[in-house]
Parts: C-alpha cells; sequence; structure tokens
C-alpha cells in the first residue's frame, strides 16, 4: 500500500518553573538556564505558534526562524511554508521549501509541497519537475510515482500518465492508484481497460464515490445502462442522493424505456422547480410526453416560473399535444432579459409560418432584426415569408441588403438562387450557386441545383452528372 509519509516534529516541549520561597526581601540572584538545543528549539517553536495564533507574522516568523537555526527538521520548513503561502509571499514560501529540500533531501514532503505550490498556479511543467527531481534519487518511491501520474492526468497527458503509473507493482498499488490508472486508460480510448481497473480500485475501497462515478460513465458510454443504474443505486445509499444524481438516474431509465421508474425518482427529491424542470425536459427529450406534462402543467400557475420551464411548456404544447397555438402563448411569457427569448421569438415564427398567420410573423421577424442585428435568420425568416405571401423583389432586395453584411453566409446566398429562379432568372439564381461551392465545394443542396439546372439547360452534361454525382456523395441518403 502507498502511504503519504509526512515528517513531523514531535518537540519535547520542556517547562521549567523557578519557585522562590524564601521571606528575604534580600534580591536573589537572576538564575541562567543553560538549556539543550532540543529545549531552546521547542520554546522558540512554542513562541511561534503563540505569536502565529495572534496575527503576528513577522515575529512569529522570527521565532520560527530561530527554532529552524537550533534544530530544523522538514516540518520547520513545511510550517515556515504554509505561513509565508498564507500571506501571500508566494516566492519566499517557495524559496523556504527548496531550502528544505537541499537540507533534507530524502524528505518527500518538501517536494511535494513545493510542487503543490506550482500546481495552484497552473505551473505543472515546474511541479513535475520538481518531483521528478526527487524520484531521479528515490526511483522506487512509488507515492511519488503516483503523484506525478497525478499531473500527467491533469495535464491530459493521458498516454503519459498511464506508462508511468504501470511501473508501480501491484503490490504497492492502492484505491487511488488504480483509479489513477482507470483515468489515464479511459482518456486514450482503453474504456475496456479502464473499467478493470476502476473495478480494483473499487475492491480496495469499495465505497471510493469518483471511482463508482467513474465506472458508472463508462457504463453508460457503452450503453450497459443496467449496471450504470446500479452502480448510482449504490451511490444513492452512500448518501450521494443529490439531485444531479436523481437526473442522471432518470436519464437512464428512460433510455432502458422505464418511464414509470423514471417517474418514481421525480418524487424523491424534495420539491424544487429547477429539479423538476430539469426532469420534465428528460422526459420532453424522449418523447414521454404525458409524464413531462404531468411534472409541467402543474407548474404552469407558479408565480415567476423560470424561462426555461415555458420553453419547455411550449415544446409540449407543439410536439407532444400537437397544440401549436398554445405552444405560441406559452412562449410569449419568456421576457426579453433571458437567454430563451431569441429562440423563443424564432419558435413563435415559425409556429405562426406554419399556421399560415403572415403578417403576424412578419412583425416578429422585424422585432428579431432590431434586437438581435447579428443574427441574419430574422431576415432569412422575414424574406421566406414575404416570397410565400408573392413578395418576391421585397424579399430579393431584403436578402441582396443582408448580403452586403454577411458576404459569405450560403443561407443567403441560396436564398438568393431560389428567388431568381423563382422569377424566371435561372442563369442568377445558378450565379449565386456557383458563388456557395466556391465557398463550400461539398455544400450538396448547391450542388444538386447546378448539376439539374445544366441538364435542364442541356449544357456542360458532363460536369451536371459530376455536381450531382459529389451532391450524393456529400448526402447520401438525401
Amino acid at each position: 500500500m502507498i502511504k503519504n509519509r509526512v515528517h513531523i516534529c514531535t518537540p519535547i516541549i520542556l517547562l521549567f518553573f523557578c519557585l522562590s520561597g524564601c521571606a528575604s526581601h534580600t534580591p536573589q540572584p537572576q538564575t541562567v538556564w543553560d538549556l539543550s538545543p532540543n529545549a531552546e528549539a521547542s520554546f522558540f517553536y512554542l513562541k511561534f505558534q503563540t505569536l502565529k495564533q495572534e496575527g503576528k507574522t513577522a515575529q512569529a516568523l522570527e521565532a520560527l526562524e530561530k527554532s529552524l537555526q537550533i534544530l530544523p527538521s522538514p516540518y520547520l520548513f513545511l510550517e515556515k511554508a504554509d505561513l509565508l503561502w498564507q500571506n501571500k509571499q508566494i516566492e519566499a514560501a517557495r524559496s523556504t521549501l527548496k531550502q528544505g529540500i537541499t537540507t533534507f533531501p530524502d524528505s518527500d514532503a518538501l517536494p511535494q509541497s513545493l510542487a503543490k505550490t506550482y500546481e495552484a498556479t497552473s505551473r505543472w511543467d515546474d511541479a513535475r519537475i520538481t518531483l521528478l527531481e526527487y524520484l531521479h534519487t528515490h526511483p522506487e518511491d512509488w507515492n511519488m510515482v503516483q503523484e506525478i501520474g497525478a499531473i500527467d492526468i491533469k495535464q491530459q497527458q493521458y498516454a503519459r500518465a498511464l506508462d508511468r503509473l504501470q511501473t508501480i507493482p501491484e503490490s504497492s498499488r492502492d484505491a487511488m492508484t488504480y483509479y489513477l490508472l482507470g483515468k489515464s486508460a479511459s482518456g486514450v480510448g482503453l474504456q475496456t481497460k479502464a473499467i478493470a481497473f476502476y473495478r480494483k480500485s473499487l475492491e480496495k475501497d469499495p465505497h471510493f464515490f469518483r471511482a463508482k462515478a467513474e465506472l458508472a460513465y463508462l457504463y453508460e458510454v457503452q450503453k450497459k445502462y443496467v449496471e450504470a443504474i446500479k452502480i448510482y443505486e449504490e451511490l444513492a445509499t452512500q448518501g450521494e442522493n443529490g439531485p444531479q444524481l436523481l437526473l442522471t438516474m432518470i436519464r437512464l431509465h428512460l433510455k432502458l424505456n422505464a418511464p414509470d421508474k423514471a417517474f418514481a425518482l421525480t418524487k424523491q427529491e424534495k420539491p424544487n422547480q429547477e429539479f423538476l424542470i430539469e426532469a420534465a425536459g428528460l422526459f420532453l427529450d424522449q418523447e414521454f410526453y404525458e409524464y413531462a406534462a404531468s411534472i409541467l402543467e402543474p407548474l404552469a400557475s407558479q408565480p415567476d416560473l423560470p424561462a426555461k420551464a415555458w420553453f419547455s411548456l411550449a415544446l409540449l404544447a407543439y410536439n407532444g399535444q400537437d397544440h401549436p397555438q398554445k405552444a405560441a402563448a406559452y412562449l410569449a411569457h419568456i421576457p426579453e432579459d433571458t437567454p430563451y427569448f431569441e429562440r423563443a421569438l424564432m419558435f413563435r415564427i415559425e409556429i405562426l409560418y406554419g399556421l399560415k398567420q403572415y403578417p403576424q410573423a412578419i412583425e416578429l421577424t422585424q422585432q428579431g432584426n432590431r434586437l438581435f442585428p447579428n443574427q441574419p435568420k430574422f431576415i432569412l425568416l422575414q424574406a421566406s415569408l414575404r416570397k410565400e405571401t408573392g413578395q418576391l423583389k421585397q424579399a430579393t432586395t431584403m436578402l441582396d441588403s443582408a448580403l452586403e453584411k454577411w458576404p459569405k453566409n450560403i443561407d443567403i446566398l441560396f436564398s438568393l438562387g431560389v428567388l431568381w429562379d423563382e422569377q424566371g432568372d435561372k442563369i442568377k439564381g445558378m450565379e449565386y450557386m456557383e458563388k456557395i461551392i466556391s465557398i463550400d465545394p461539398a455544400y450538396p443542396e448547391a450542388l444538386n441545383y447546378l448539376g439539374y439546372s445544366l441538364a435542364v439547360l442541356e449544357k456542360n452534361l458532363d460536369r451536371a452528372e459530376v455536381l450531382i454525382k459529389n451532391a450524393l456523395k456529400a448526402e447520401p441518403e438525401n
């Protein structure tokens, strides 16, 4: 087993009391004590502790320095570095630790502490080099090997971490070793090997939360949902029954097509609006609309309902209840100052578009243009709406203006090409499609349009065939 070794100095505190029982008023000569180095060092260390507790940092450091000069130890160097670090004297703390390493080269606590100071400021290479220098003279310090592996993992150097951690003999591996091996293996895509490492970690420590969580996640990745749920249930029995864990279990039960079990979990959390909204979203994603309605619809009457809830209610009404008017009404509750407003506005436009309520939809696109001038989708929607109402010239003028702002926007170019084609100018429509494939040579709609247009015009038929084949290659299922 790897054990963290901490060099602890246990000073023997010698207390001396001088009692005078003499009744004479004659002054007694002052006693001068000849203290041993151990006792003197202990005296200054006690003084340091007292001054530190009183917040007298400078005096405390002076007392500790005297103790260090008399009887130095790794522990005292660590104490000094810690106090300097707490008082934001970063380089002084590091200098102290380096001095300690020079004085006590066999102490592993000193290089570990120095490495931690580098980690705290994201100086990962310095942290790693510090530990490697110690390891050079202590090659079988497996605890240090493990520390270096952990740093490699933090830097996402998973292959390097895996190679180094695997040098630790099995007899010296503990739960953390196997956990880090699992993280490394998972990082390089060796999921089966990672699962084996996490299992061994849990054999060493059956209650190791992080190993369980990582193992459950890998089971999810491999779509072994039953095994994943079993682990999450174990975590719940360990007192980790928080909302995020419940949401994960709900999601997995839904993937297993067990909505009743998933819905039962929504009752385990204390009444929590945010949790319920998140849970309802999971039911919506898997199209279990009745369960989503049971969660969301009671919330609709609550005051100050978050924008996310109104958006979820709109999705429920539109996708699950085939009630677009109701969906649009829900979306109208979302205020402008929320991140959901832009999406809600676009959703409302699309609903009105589908209901053929073109004037109302155009009005909303104009609002979108005002509020989101850097979002071309509102212009594209308005142009499409105007085309539906026969306003082809207005739509073309609008898109021409938009193209000046976004000259390489493929959606605008494609819409203009289609508009010119519908106005009887196929050649001009083809010009826009040519611009598209100069920007994106694999854009299937433009390739397809150009290919068939050339075929219709009976021009350049060899190129037409190539263009259509390229369109099919780019989008074979179209």
